[in-house]
């Protein structure tokens, strides 16, 4: 029921608060990893948050022009400890989403990693998994923000608090 934007604040470590995700019902990747990781932490299993650099080949136009790439750094997502052992859970695109803009949808079925595909229903490429950054108990929000500079531009980042400090968290 969270529905995913990249047009959230982000630059703050009271933006990725699970109560502030929840109110606002809506987040991007990482604040969705940290609100199931949460979740999951208060339901008593183990969980973390992990991170890697992917590549969306479906990105549209409107996020290229934003981001200047389709590469995403830090995309985030949540690692469980389930029947004896770790999966991988990415819950960012929500379903409404994915139907509008034809992304497949990523399920939990059973205990089985559940991650973006490397294709789309009609065999084009879609997510590329490009570097694992590991696994993490807390939020890395400096390391975050640093890749994004790194990546998209100290300046683009500085745009973007511009643009969301006067919001919410």
């Amino acid at each position: 029921k969270i529905t995913y934007s990249m047009y959230v604040p982000f630059f703050k470590r009271e933006h990725y608060k699970a109560s502030l995700i929840l109110e606002r019902k809506t987040a991007y990747c990482v604040q969705k990893a940290v609100l199931l990781t949460t979740f999951l932490r208060s339901a008593g299993i183990p969980s973390v948050l992990i991170f890697a650099d992917i590549i969306n080949h479906k990105s549209p136009d409107n996020v290229y022009e934003l981001m200047g790439t389709n590469y995403f750094t830090y995309h985030g997502y949540t690692g469980a400890y389930i029947n004896n052992r770790w999966i991988k859970l990415t819950p960012s695109f929500d379903k409404k989403m994915c139907e509008k803009t034809g992304y497949p949808t990523v399920e939990f079925v059973k205990p089985e990693n559940a991650v973006f595909p490397p294709t789309d229903k009609d065999g084009n490429k879609f997510i590329e998994y490009v570097k694992d950054h590991g696994a993490y108990i807390d939020l890395p929000i400096d390391e975050i923000i640093g890749s994004w500079e790194e990546y998209y531009t100290k300046e683009r980042i500085d745009t973007w608090k511009e643009f969301f400090k006067n919001f919410p968290s």
